[in-house]
């Protein structure tokens, strides 16, 4: 335990220069409800996935197919019993339907309030005026029309955040150098070397049948330059 004596605040302060002094974030007591209700809000969201992952085992192990994800949320209960024969199955099939949907419904309750509460920092105005996360966001999301509608979403976005976006993609992608690169000349792999009976070195073409005669310093090996240096077997 650091008391408060001379060394120990020298201690302290050679950490924070060396800025490893370990530190921690003190939530204002306002907030503290806000911070407990998405921690409760990520516990039933890890419950009601681990529910998903239970239904569409039950499933791929009794049908031998396979569910999507969206197809299981627009699962009812009696459609959810009725992909199954053993009573068993449709009892589980039931239940895990009918808590998957208390449990969005508790989710979206915490989501409306912990949004309600958003709304009311001063920051919450700020952090809606960051590209890609305010501006962004309401622009593309009012503007693009319904999915079964839209012909390619993509393209939209991009047309709507204009070609400023377009070239700032471009420079992150060359500053990767994930952007194409200009293909290096390869080595004809179609082409087989051989010796002519009269001792030319040639090479046949396979593509378009040409046949082209190699020189014969092609196939020499480089004349190896003299040394000077003595080998002897040692003792």
């Amino acid at each position: 335990m650091l008391l408060n004596t001379q060394d120990n605040a020298f201690f302290l302060a050679e950490l924070v220069r060396l800025k490893i002094l370990p530190t921690g974030h003190i939530y204002d007591a306002q907030l503290r409800p806000v911070r407990d209700l998405l921690r409760r809000r990520m516990t039933l969201v890890h419950q009601r996935t681990a529910l998903m992952l239970s239904f569409k085992s039950l499933y791929t192990r009794t049908t031998g197919q396979e569910m999507t994800l969206s197809q299981l949320k627009e699962l009812e209960i009696k459609e959810a019993q009725d992909l199954y024969a053993h009573p068993a199955n449709q009892m589980i099939a039931g239940m895990q339907i009918k808590h998957m949907d208390q449990l969005t419904e508790s989710i979206e309750k915490i989501e409306k309030v912990v949004m309600a509460s958003a709304r009311e920092l001063p920051s919450y105005a700020k952090l809606t005026t960051l590209p890609g996360v305010g501006i962004t966001e309401v622009k593309v999301t009012a503007s693009i029309p319904a999915p079964s509608i839209a012909v390619n979403p993509a393209r939209q976005i991009r047309q709507l955040l204009g070609p400023g976006y377009a070239s700032l993609v471009q420079a992150k992608l060359a500053g990767e150098g994930r952007l194409a690169r200009p293909s290096r000349p390869r080595p004809d792999r179609h082409l087989r070397f051989h010796r002519s009976p009269a001792g030319q070195s040639t090479s046949q073409g396979v593509r378009n049948g040409e046949r082209r005669t190699m020189p014969p310093h092609y196939f020499r090996a480089p004349a190896c330059a003299p040394s000077t240096v003595i080998v002897t077997s040692g003792v």
